[in-house]
């Protein structure tokens, strides 16, 4: 747009010096042309902008080192016509942050995301416009929803098999009310003001928040290392993911436990049927810490990412 408008304006110029050197008709007649035609150009392009609709379309999920393409193409009415689109294509890692930025000069239909180790992607557009005939003034678009794709893991079975013989285990959902028995923990954000004990809170000088404790029968417990380090979390999420199948077949649930990047104890709890969405879930997770042996109680097991991001699958 920077270039087209640049040349625009040195027309301009050589107009204005034609129509100083030469005071005809002819010459005047070229400049109100030249000024005009920005707007006849915006007027033609505007129809065909507002029925234009952008597409972002990517798989909703693939084996990590598999193929997973970005593609953006447009929809237009075959009746108006337009210029080219400009925007900015940004992805972004739920579980780094990193953002990748990618200038658009023309409509991408495969743009390659890099799939080497397990992640979670949020593409969308930012700045999005189309330009009118001429490539000099933008015009509106209507919004694209971003979308994701989930780098998944490769099964692989860890040194010790998910427990469950524990039997019966209270575990922890937010608080309900009544008079069932509860447990206490930090506020964290999303806490409902109705689970906050105002008087623990004001003796331990911190808020504190109640999660109802209920029975559940057939739940292994589960540590999950999620270090920094990518290739120690594909570690501990192939372990993840065979015990997700294991689970499944024997009929189980999880309790899923991590350290996040603060050192607080985080989890997922996945009854029977809710499984499937447990790794999905994980990877919407930003980076944390490496669990660590102390923390296990007896029956719970920990996936662990290795030393130094050596990937040895048992």
């Amino acid at each position: 747009m920077l270039k087209n408008r640049i040349v625009y304006l040195a027309m301009l110029l050589v107009l204005c010096l034609f129509r100083i050197a030469y005071t005809g008709y002819v010459a005047g007649m070229l400049l109100v042309m030249a000024l005009i035609l920005p707007i006849f150009s915006w007027l033609i392009s505007l129809p065909g902008a507002l029925y234009t609709q952008v597409l972002l379309t990517v798989p909703d999920q693939v084996i990590r080192g598999g193929e997973a393409t970005l593609t953006l193409t447009l929809r237009q009415s075959r009746l108006f016509a337009t210029g080219p689109v400009r925007g900015k294509l940004r992805t972004t890692s739920m579980v780094t942050g990193q953002v990748q930025k990618i200038r658009l000069k023309s409509v991408y239909d495969g743009f390659p995301l890099d799939t080497s180790h397990c992640c979670q992607y949020e593409c969308s557009l930012k700045g999005l416009r189309i330009l009118d005939l001429m490539g000099l003034l933008p015009m509106p678009v209507k919004k694209v929803a971003p979308v994701t794709v989930t780098v998944v893991p490769f099964p692989a079975e860890p040194p010790e098999h998910p427990d469950w013989s524990m039997g019966s285990q209270l575990i922890a959902r937010p608080f309900t009310g009544g008079g069932n028995p509860y447990d206490l923990r930090e506020y964290r954000t999303g806490d409902t003001l109705r689970s906050i004990h105002w008087k623990k809170s004001a003796a331990l000088d911190k808020t504190v928040v109640r999660d109802t404790l209920e029975p559940v029968e057939r739940i292994a417990s589960i540590w999950l290392d999620w270090p920094a380090d990518p290739d120690g979390r594909d570690l501990a999420l192939d372990q993840l993911a065979w015990c997700i199948i294991y689970l499944k077949q024997n009929n189980a649930g999880l309790q899923l436990l991590w350290l996040d990047a603060a050192g607080k104890t985080q989890q997922i709890l996945a009854l029977q049927g809710q499984l499937d969405d447990v790794i999905i879930k994980m990877l919407a997770q930003p980076a944390g810490q490496k669990a660590g042996a102390g923390l296990m109680r007896p029956g719970e097991i920990l996936l662990s990412a290795g030393v130094g991001g050596e990937a040895k699958h048992p």
